[in-house]
């Protein structure tokens, strides 16, 4: 064989195992790329008017940190009538005047029912002063009528054996009997005492009793008056407040501005949230997915090709697609996946830049890894398995 052949097969066996090598070697990656957004754990709270209106203060300032229920704006959503004044105003003073005028209502019944209260009480103390005097001479007259009692009886006997006329013991018999009269007309007269208490005590049970069922209508209507004072007040203006403790950020508002329920004002960052990867990946790129895989994060606000791509890893993935609207317009499924960042900065021009929540992103995902042999004979080992 001649020497050139010779060497030509040589050339071409080393070729051979040199591209079998890189083939055997060389990987492959499959590579699924989505879009996303750098988002706190506990989300961010979007501020949004229940109303529309007119922000007539602005509490806050972007970077600001707030409290759970700090006050953020007021907004107001008065209508004034062709004449320059304002509806809710007028409504303020006339339900104003409506509650002032049950108040007097209220304190003119309260002082009337203090004032027959007293002229009763005055009447019953009279009455158990007068029932303690009665009392006292019905303890008397009982005693006088005892006596008489006592030296009829005597005198009967004295008159049996003749010592006495019958006309003394016709007098001690009226003696007696008059006594016993007085007594019977003071008992009535005790009895008629005590039913005067009892009836000027149930009047004044009843005056009370009265009088609180009337003040107590009259505080349901102010209760209402209240109600609807504080509605009115409502359709006047409205304060917005913080749902949690953060700080403030993606700050729009500005004194003066209109704003409708349709469009936040500003966002809370809830504090101690640790920011991460919200990934919203198509139905038809979820299949290979897992938790662990790699992901890398080309943020908007740093073009990659400028500064690299912030490095993370998956750690969820959603069991149940969202609607999410496409880049036509069209709603489509995605799968909302999570992933840790691996670092929350990005090296610019020297500097360490803070990554910030709702900055958008691309992410690729890494699905699988293939030598290129593999990725080569992928339809024949396909073919195979089935």
């Amino acid at each position: 064989m001649p020497v050139r052949w010779q060497v030509i097969g040589g050339l071409f066996f080393v070729i051979v195992v040199i591209a079998s090598l890189f083939l055997s070697l060389a990987g492959y990656s499959r590579i699924e790329t989505v879009g996303g957004l750098i988002a706190p754990e506990g989300g961010i709270a979007q501020i949004v008017p229940t109303r529309a209106g007119i922000i007539a203060n602005l509490s806050v300032e972007a970077g600001q940190r707030v409290g759970s229920r700090a006050a953020l704006a007021i907004i107001t959503t008065e209508e004034s009538l062709a004449g320059g004044a304002a509806s809710s105003a007028q409504i303020l003073e006339s339900l104003n005047a409506q509650e002032q005028g049950l108040r007097r209502q209220e304190e003119q019944i309260s002082a009337a029912a203090n004032a027959e209260r007293a002229r009763l009480e005055a009447r019953i103390l009279g009455f158990e002063a007068e029932v303690s005097g009665l009392r006292n001479r019905i303890r008397v007259q009982d005693g006088l009528v005892k006596s008489a009692r006592d030296e009829l009886e005597a005198a009967r006997g004295i008159a049996e054996r003749g010592f006495i006329s019958r006309r003394d013991i016709l007098q001690r018999e009226e003696v007696w009997l008059g006594r016993e009269q007085q007594l019977s007309l003071l008992r009535q007269t005790l009895a008629m005492q005590q039913a005067a208490i009892g009836e000027a005590s149930a009047a004044m049970r009843q005056t009370s009793a009265s009088s609180g069922a009337q003040i107590a209508a009259l505080a349901g209507q102010r209760s209402d008056i209240a109600q609807r004072r504080t509605g009115a007040a409502a359709s006047r203006a409205y304060r917005l407040e913080a749902p949690v403790a953060g700080t403030v950020t993606a700050l729009t508002a500005r004194v003066g501005q209109a704003v409708s329920p349709q469009a936040p004002i500003m966002a809370i960052l809830p504090d101690g949230s640790e920011l991460r990867a919200e990934l919203y990946v198509p139905s038809n790129a979820i299949g290979f997915l897992e938790v662990g895989q790699e992901v890398a994060l080309a943020l908007d606000a740093f073009p990659y090709q400028r500064f690299g791509t912030t490095p993370a890893r998956v750690t969820a993935i959603a069991a149940a697609p969202v609607v999410q609207a496409g880049a036509d317009g069209n709603a489509i499924p995605a799968y909302l996946v999570i992933a840790a960042l691996e670092r929350n900065r990005v090296s610019a021009y020297g500097d360490q830049r803070e990554l910030i929540a709702g900055m958008t992103l691309t992410a690729r995902i890494t699905t699988e890894r293939q030598s290129l042999f593999e990725w080569l004979f992928e339809p024949l080992f396909a073919v195979r398995r089935r």
